[in-house]
């Protein structure tokens, strides 16, 4: 047995002991691995993208597309703002998708009675890629309508509102250029 292997082993013994000798059941110990587990881990590299339908005319009302390395760029209607970010803009959307879950995402958020977002609704579809060391990556993608924004479960509000304040500055420094 290796020196790493016996340290690992006295290290579980010791952590197991300690639990024990504190009075804590199973279902504590059970709790402190869901909870080490459940802890968000930033991936290696991301990209949110934020695109948006419908609406009166049918055009949405703009897109945003950002970046683990700080480019995002922002459309309203097809006038694109590419823009380089600081690591004080990016801050909020890293934090945002280092708890996004996005594996516990639905595909969408839509009324049961109203699948179709009828009748002039806006439609946000969310995409969020993630690359993890060792080449792996993933993509999840959900979308819903005007009328849910307000019931989306708050891992997906954040990540969305997030990038959509970015999206809001981005356009309004387009503006004034």
């Amino acid at each position: 047995m290796t020196w790493r292997k016996r340290s690992s082993i006295v290290l579980v013994m010791v952590a197991s002991a300690s639990l024990f000798e504190t009075n804590a059941s199973m279902s504590d110990a059970r709790e402190l691995r869901q909870t080490a587990a459940s802890k968000p881990t930033a991936p290696e590299s991301w990209t949110v993208t934020i695109t948006t339908s419908g609406g009166f005319i049918g055009h949405g009302t703009g897109s945003i597309a950002a970046t683990f390395d700080a480019r995002a760029g922002t459309a309203r209607l097809t006038r694109p703002c590419p823009r380089q970010l600081t690591s004080a803009d990016l801050e909020p959307l890293a934090r945002a998708v280092a708890e996004a879950k996005p594996a516990s995402w639905a595909p969408s958020y839509v009324r049961p009675a109203n699948p179709d977002g009828c009748c002039d609704q806006f439609r946000y579809t969310m995409t969020l890629e993630l690359g993890q060391a060792g080449g792996t990556h993933a993509k999840y993608t959900t979308f819903w309508y005007s009328e849910m924004s307000k019931d989306l479960p708050d891992n997906v509000r954040r990540l969305f509102d997030a990038a959509w304040a970015m999206k809001k500055e981005a356009d309004a420094r387009c503006k004034t250029r």
